[in-house]
């Protein structure tokens, strides 16, 4: 090294281990890396006739399972700060764009928060979870959070390879909702439709959109989900999100009583 460790910048401590850690899993070909991601224009202040805008939030690093699919969010500190110095704002920022794990590094090692536990830990630079470990844990936790069975899950495929196969039998960019139990059924549902329609999820990540009140991001696409903008195209939801539509030409199924798709109807009002 061409500087001690204590004495290198927080971009030297990113470019000579967090980053290094990383890709030696695997994300280079699997998982997008984006560094310093601005996420938000910075807040409006209004002081007299004088109007400023705050410095927009960056994070160091966002992993992304697919483009619309974030899954874990790093914050990088130099070596002179804690490993878990910048948990908290890591944290915040997970909790923004509602990403399941938040990573803090000084280049020593990683803290990690999971939401879905709730439990933090450190783990050391080369113990960084891949790809395939990470989305396996959110699954598993995902589900187990949501007490789903495998038989819910089971029935949940199930449906979405039905609704797939008719799309495919009749017109796939026609806009569709799917009316689910929970919340937790409707992200689960959005997994396993985009699994099942991947080649249209390759030419638009928004061809299936969670459209739920939680959900910040899906609930910023419901205006063009229903001005028939091209897409989304599917939308998973709950009842209770979508109270009033114009009326509009649309495939409607609802697995939200009886866990089966009923027929598709016509029209939604």
């Amino acid at each position: 090294m061409i500087l001690p460790k204590d004495q290198m910048s927080e971009e030297d401590i990113k470019l000579n281990f967090i980053t290094p850690a990383i890709l030696a899993k695997g994300r280079k070909d699997k998982i997008t890396m984006e560094q310093a991601v601005r996420f938000t224009d910075g807040k409006i202040n209004l002081k007299g006739n004088i109007v400023s805008r705050a410095t927009p939030k960056k994070a160091d690093y966002i992993l992304y399972i697919n483009a619309n699919n974030p899954i874990a969010i790093i914050e990088a500190k130099d070596n002179n700060h804690t490993v878990s110095f910048g948990m908290q704002q890591a944290n915040t920022y997970a909790q923004m764009m509602q990403i399941p794990f938040a990573y803090s590094s000084n280049g020593d090692a990683f803290e990690e928060y999971d939401f879905l536990t709730g439990k933090e830990r450190q783990i050391a630079m080369e113990d960084f979870p891949t790809p395939e470990e990470l989305f396996k844990r959110y699954k598993k936790e995902a589900n187990e959070r949501a007490g789903l069975t495998d038989t819910e899950i089971a029935i949940i495929n199930q449906v979405a390879a039905e609704i797939t196969n008719y799309l495919k039998s009749t017109d796939r960019m026609a806009k569709t909702i799917v009316f689910c139990a929970t919340e937790a059924h409707a992200e689960r549902m959005r997994i396993a439709l985009t699994n099942m329609n991947s080649d249209m999820c390759r030419k638009n990540p928004d061809y299936v959109v969670r459209i739920t009140g939680s959900y910040t991001y899906g609930k910023s696409k419901l205006d063009y989900f229903i001005s028939l903008a091209e897409y989304p195209v599917i939308a998973t939801t709950i009842r209770s999100t979508i109270r009033f539509m114009t009326a509009m030409w649309m495939r409607f199924f609802d697995i939200s009583g009886t866990g089966t798709a009923l027929p598709p109807l016509a029209m939604v009002t």
